[in-house]
């Protein structure tokens, strides 16, 4: 059974070693303006974790990740990652933001990121690097319970 205190979903989708984020929307109404962001959202009534993370993919960046892999959650957000295919990477459109963009870990270092995103890039760093490059790896070796 997953884990009721769960109520958002977040991905990493990879392609040729970078990973997708987006940089939210600009509005003060909304949390981590004008930061970089996972690909992200709340869970619907009724939706699995992978419902909802698809969902999300689908309304904010166009694609349906075929290879999406759970990598953990928190206390509060289930995590995924996917490797993208040439053809879904041709198919990504922008639905929500103000840019989806592919950074390799180092480029991502310098941007105004949200606090979870730069948990990633700069505690995690070298466990990222080893997620997009397909080395094993384990959820506690991102802060996250399997």
């Amino acid at each position: 059974m997953q884990n009721t205190s769960v109520t958002g979903v977040r991905i990493i989708p990879i392609y040729q070693g970078k990973c997708l984020f987006q940089l939210r929307d600009n509005k003060p109404n909304i949390q981590h303006p004008n930061k970089w962001s996972f690909v992200s959202g709340s869970i619907e009534d009724g939706e699995s974790w992978e419902e909802a993370i698809r969902r999300e993919c689908r309304e904010e960046i166009g694609i349906n990740p075929q290879d999406l892999r759970y990598l953990g959650h928190s206390d509060v957000s289930a995590c995924f990652y996917a490797y993208l295919s040439d053809e879904e990477v041709s198919q990504l459109i922008l639905g929500e933001g103000q840019e989806i963009r592919f950074f390799d870990p180092s480029e991502i270092l310098e941007q105004n990121t949200t606090p979870k995103l730069y948990e990633l890039t700069h505690i995690y760093k070298d466990n990222l690097v080893d997620l997009i490059e397909g080395e094993e790896f384990h959820a506690t070796d991102f802060g996250l319970m399997p």
